[in-house]
């Protein structure tokens, strides 16, 4: 039977242990990963529930189990306390489990940094250990056979607290649509990046618009000696007078001004910019927690786990 749900007094909605209660939802309730799915409760967001997926390779594979994350409301300066309800063959139900660092038996080694995603995967490594870990509080060694056959049933296990199914909350994953899924993820980054190079183009758009207006250019200075006066057929001078000079340029008429304005030419690389895309580049680049984070955080448990062991 699994533990009723004690009445928390109302809380401050701007105290340190909400606000971190509420980011780690935030973060949780995107998961990017299949091993588990977390959230708290909407009646009382100190107390989560979390449906994990058994270990592969152990005798609780293909299982998917039910269990409570119980935050204190000094949180994160305290450990959690967590709570297995679903039948499993390892852990005692309803009762708290005794995990060095990640529960509140071992306060003094709890880390304010780490969160319910360092206790759900610190629970997933201990999960698997034997040794002192079968002795420990809240702990059983059921035979392999009742583990796998508590696994198969578990699947289509239902909380009564918060009226989830197990199989509902963490369907199976085919593994070939997980790995189209991942191939697609990849030329989506990919287009993202190439999007924005249409605006490298813009020298060689400029160079085109200037091909384009140079006809007309050399037309209208083509076009400037004809505006000018033809010169009445030459006289023959006296000897003591010279060649009257030529007008100074400055003097020459000049008609065709608007055709020499370089204007046109800086609206023509307008249409070659692409705003979509490069407002789309941020949003592509949003993080997530990457995979590696739940397997660094296991690793350290274990080893953690296994130098306490060496003490003892």
């Amino acid at each position: 039977m699994a533990e009723p749900s004690r009445p928390r007094p109302r809380v401050n909605l701007r105290s340190t242990a909400v606000k971190r209660i509420m980011q780690e939802a935030a973060e949780l309730a995107d998961p990017d990963t299949d091993d588990f799915i977390a959230g708290p409760l909407e009646s009382d967001i100190f107390e989560w529930h979390c449906t994990l997926r058994g270990v592969k390779g152990t005798d609780y594979e293909g299982g998917l189990y039910h269990l409570r994350i119980i935050l204190p409301p000094t949180y994160p300066m305290s450990a959690p306390d967590i709570v297995m309800l679903t039948p499993n063959g390892r852990f005692e139900l309803g009762k708290k489990i005794c995990i060095d660092g990640l529960t509140s038996f071992h306060a003094g080694s709890w880390q304010p940094a780490w969160g319910v995603r360092t206790a759900i995967t610190g629970l997933r490594a201990f999960w698997t250990q034997d040794g002192e870990a079968l002795s420990a509080i809240g702990a059983l060694d059921q035979p392999a056979d009742e583990r796998r056959r508590l696994a198969k049933l578990s699947r289509e296990w239902t909380c009564s607290s918060c009226g989830e199914c197990n199989l509902s909350l963490l369907p199976d994953v085919d593994p070939s649509k997980k790995n189209k899924a991942r191939e697609e993820e990849a030329p989506a980054e990919g287009s993202s990046s190439s999007s924005s190079a249409p605006l490298d183009d813009g020298p060689a758009a400029s160079s085109s618009a200037a091909a384009v207006l140079a006809p007309q250019v050399e037309s209208a200075e083509g076009a400037e000696p004809t505006s000018q006066p033809a010169p009445a057929p030459p006289s023959p001078p006296p000897a003591a007078q010279p060649a009257p000079p030529p007008p100074p340029p400055a003097e020459q008429p000049v008609t065709p001004q608007p055709a020499a304005q370089p204007r046109p030419a800086h609206t023509v690389p307008e249409r070659f910019i692409a705003p979509a895309p490069v407002a789309e580049t941020p949003a592509s680049t949003s993080r997530r927690p990457p995979l590696w984070i739940d397997a660094l955080i296991g690793l350290l448990v274990a080893l953690l786990l296994s130098l306490l062991a060496r003490r003892a």
